[in-house]
């Protein structure tokens, strides 16, 4: 190899190492014995530090003799002269195995319980380090250890960042060393020099990874966190609906409060409803007032009040308040004729629906990147960073405009990435879904349709949450993820003519009333029976269903218990007279 001969090694010298070999073993293997029987005897001594050096030099991943170590060190108060030689022992053993987690943690524990540490050295021991080895991600854990608790200015480890980058541009960790300073605030992010260094790096280098996930980090930075985007309130659900801008805990929603009045028209009455916050009143034993997610899990986007306790016909006068956001106040009356009321968080609903870009990103920054990056795909036009990065400017920028375009990129990265085929299906599937979000929302209505799409996966379903009449049929949809919870106003669905097995996500809807699933896959009585807790169905399409064909299907919906509690008759619709 290399252009030398190997030189082959007779018997008697293989012989001679394996018994030079064996009597290290042995060695070693005597040295240990006396170490753990120290241990268990409690010692604490230099000669036994001594003998655990000898062992740690040739294994020093033994966490179980740096354990011992600090106990000895403990008991022998500290003392500096040996506290020092084991930071010189740490860098010794870290020659050997710089990946070693044992090493690291000691080091860093002397460094902590030493007398007067010297942090610039630290730091340019963590420098040698990350020469060897720029990716070795033990010595950048140290190395946030070591800013932090020798006060390094952050400005500082930022340029160093900057410098690692420019050395090397696939330095992937040093991408991420810097995104940790403009996430926690120390350093003020300057846009215009952050997309500079990745531009110069993505015309160094198309194809190296590093700069382009660190672009889509930067177009997300600073997004806002949850906040409360929809109230709405309906007489006939006997709830109110809080719509929220992700998925939330429990924990969120116990600080949003709410507090509901009622009032009598005639004599002026009130009585106030409360779910605690300032100036409440609870009233538990008269209304659960709690929020309860839709979704069977702790979190959702999706949280329901229930009114069931209120006297609805008199006055509503309700305010609903959030801890986390002190400005934040919602109110909303309705008087004894007004069945519903909503309130939609006033902003760019583009902006929120996309994901992949921050609504603090300016589009005028959005649009010089994307000239850039066009630039770029004349050069590199089967470059899928490319690719998607235009994708994800566009569907900002202008999504209704450039939906062909758009797609035209979809079916490129499919061709040239086949093994993510399924994921560019439902990112494709994901925008379109978003273009007729956009264009209900602007036109105030409150149908779905996303017909013959090609749509392989739902989501968004929690901006569905108030439509009243949903189409996802002739597409390729094989399962209805529970996300379909959201949909509580939906009376009109129509699923038909995709894969579907089972409808089990679809219990309980109280709202469905209309519900066509004709032409899938659905085979067995049980992935039907969920549908039949809809206590409001009165239509049910099932034809061009396998399950439509089982003789006893009939006495099968007859006999269910929710059959018996629907106030009016199930037309059901399917391959044989009922």
């Amino acid at each position: 190899m290399h252009g030398r001969l190997k030189v082959k090694t007779s018997e008697e010298q293989l012989r001679s190492k394996l018994i030079e070999k064996e009597a290290k073993v042995r060695l070693f293997g005597e040295i240990r014995n006396k170490i753990i029987d120290a241990r268990k005897n409690n010692e604490s001594s230099i000669e036994i530090l001594n003998l655990m050096t000898e062992c740690l030099l040739k294994a020093p991943e033994w966490n179980l003799f740096w354990n011992y170590r600090r106990e000895i060190l403990i008991n022998l108060n500290f003392d500096n002269d040996l506290m020092n030689k084991d930071l010189s022992l740490t860098e010794r053993c870290l020659r050997e195995n710089p990946k070693a987690y044992a090493v690291w943690h000691h080091r860093s524990w002397i460094l902590l319980n030493i007398d007067n540490p010297n942090w610039n050295n630290e730091l340019e021991l963590c420098n040698k380090a990350l020469k060897l080895d720029e990716r070795n991600f033990h010595c950048w854990d140290h190395r946030r250890f070591v800013v932090e608790n020798g006060k390094i200015p952050h400005e500082k480890e930022f340029e160093y960042t900057e410098k690692q980058i420019l050395d090397n541009i696939s330095n992937y960790s040093s991408w991420h060393y810097r995104s940790s300073f403009l996430l926690n605030k120390s350093t003020t992010l300057n846009l215009e020099n952050e997309l500079d260094l990745i531009n110069n790096a993505v015309f160094t280098d198309p194809l190296d990874q590093s700069p382009w996930f660190y672009l889509r980090w930067l177009m997300v930075y600073n997004r806002k966190k949850a906040f409360i985007r929809e109230l709405y309130v309906n007489k006939l659900l006997r709830e109110i609906v809080l719509i929220v801008s992700e998925t939330v805990s429990s924990k969120f929603m116990d600080g949003v409060n709410i507090i509901i009045k009622t009032i009598d028209s005639i004599s002026g009455e009130e009585f106030v409803y409360s779910n605690g916050g300032e100036g409440g009143i609870r009233e538990g034993d008269k209304c659960n007032m709690i929020w309860k997610p839709v979704l069977s899990s702790d979190t959702s986007s999706v949280w329901l009040f229930s009114l069931e306790d209120i006297d609805l016909e008199k006055k509503l006068s309700i305010t609903v308040t959030c801890e986390s956001d002190p400005d934040f106040k919602w109110q909303c009356e309705l008087d004894s004729k007004n069945q519903e009321s909503l309130i939609r968080v006033d902003t760019d609903i583009n902006r929120i629906l996309c994901e992949s870009v921050s609504e603090e990103m300016p589009l005028e920054v959005l649009n010089d990147e994307l000239k850039i990056v066009k630039d770029l795909y004349e050069m590199e036009p089967n470059n899928k960073w490319v690719i998607l990065t235009i994708i994800s400017i566009l569907r900002i920028i202008k999504p209704l405009e450039s939906c062909d375009e758009i797609s035209e990129k979809f079916e490129i990265l499919k061709k040239i990435d086949p093994m993510r085929q399924q994921f560019y299906s439902e990112a494709w599937s994901r925008f379109r879904i978003e273009c007729e979000l956009i264009s209900l929302y602007k036109n105030h209505k409150r149908a779905v349709v996303l017909a013959d799409k090609n749509l392989t996966a739902i989501s968004h379903l929690d901006w569905m949450t108030l439509m009243t009449d949903i189409n996802f049929s002739r597409n390729q949809l094989n399962s209805i993820p529970e996300q379909f919870k959201y949909l509580v106003c939906v009376s009109k669905l129509d699923l038909s003519c995709n894969e579907i097995k089972s409808l089990k996500n679809l219990k309980p809807m109280k709202s469905l009333q209309h519900l066509n699933v004709q032409n899938n896959c659905i085979v067995n009585y049980e992935d039907l029976e969920p549908v039949f807790h809809c206590v409001n169905l009165i239509s049910l399409n099932i034809k061009g269903n396998l399950v439509s064909q089982l003789p006893n299907l009939t006495e099968l919906i007859a006999e269910h218990p929710s059959s018996k509690l629907h106030l009016k008759s199930i037309s059901i619709i399917y391959d044989k007279n009922v």
